[in-house]
């Protein structure tokens, strides 16, 4: 055993200097297999050490791995979950309820504007063929035809108008008063003078006409009067004395 400690150290450094042929490299993993362990090279040393203790990292091949598998795995994607339950459906906001009930309501109005007695809107027009005279006061004004009467609204022979729709009518008159005579025709609705046509001439006989829109409510009454001392001149060939009236617009 004459070996020196000298000789031994010499020794020592040569083997050291031989393993570490790789100088300044870092840490780096070895073994995709086993990644527990790392070459280094720092300095004159190498050699193997495990990792370091502690919750490893997720990587981006682990992170990959979780979402779509191993390359050479089948995908560990998780199936979707059956569809949940429908909720129940809310209440329509036009029941057939509803549409019913307007539906009716519709045709109760058609109903009250065509009649059981006519197809259409209320309308009149009366013709008088013969004279009258008021001589001892106002008289209402009768008639003896009536070429139009829809909806049966108008009697001639109380030559009253009594209204059934609600609504705006429009009313009008013409009517041809005696020579030398001084007359006047109202318009009335409920006994009120909605509107008039007046004539002072005596000299020859004059067409005394108006009209007037009216808005009239159910059994509101409409007629024309006779004012007193007038005369009117009435024929049986001639539409002289005339008195019509229809719906505008019900309400």
């Amino acid at each position: 055993m004459g070996t020196s400690w000298k000789e031994l150290s010499l020794s020592a450094v040569l083997l050291l200097l031989c393993a570490g042929s790789v100088v300044g490299k870092e840490l780096k993993c070895v073994c995709e297999d086993d990644p527990g362990f790392y070459r280094y090279s720092r300095g004159t040393h190498s050699g193997r050490v495990s990792r370091p203790s502690g919750p490893q990292g997720v990587t981006a091949d682990n992170k990959r791995e979780r979402v779509f598998g191993k390359p050479d795995g089948p995908a560990n994607l998780v199936e979707p979950g059956a569809p949940g339950v429908r909720g129940a459906g809310g209440k329509k906001v036009r029941s057939s309820a509803r549409r019913a009930g307007k539906k009716a309501h519709k045709l109760g109005v058609v109903g009250q504007i065509v009649g059981s007695r006519n197809n259409g809107l209320p309308a009149f027009t009366a013709v008088r063929s013969h004279d009258l005279a008021a001589m001892d006061g106002n008289i209402v004004i009768t008639f003896d035809q009536t070429p139009t009467n829809v909806a049966d609204d108008f009697d001639a022979s109380s030559g009253v108008f009594v209204c059934q729709v609600s609504g705006v009518y429009y009313f009008s008159f013409g009517m041809r008063k005696a020579e030398g005579t001084d007359s006047a025709v109202l318009l009335l609705r409920n006994g009120r003078a909605v509107a008039m046509a007046h004539s002072t001439g005596r000299a020859g006989t004059e067409m005394l006409a108006q009209g007037a829109a009216i808005v009239l409510q159910a059994e509101d009454r409409v007629h024309t009067e006779l004012r007193i001392g007038s005369v009117l001149d009435g024929s049986k060939n001639e539409p002289a004395i005339v008195f019509s009236g229809f719906l505008i617009q019900r309400k």
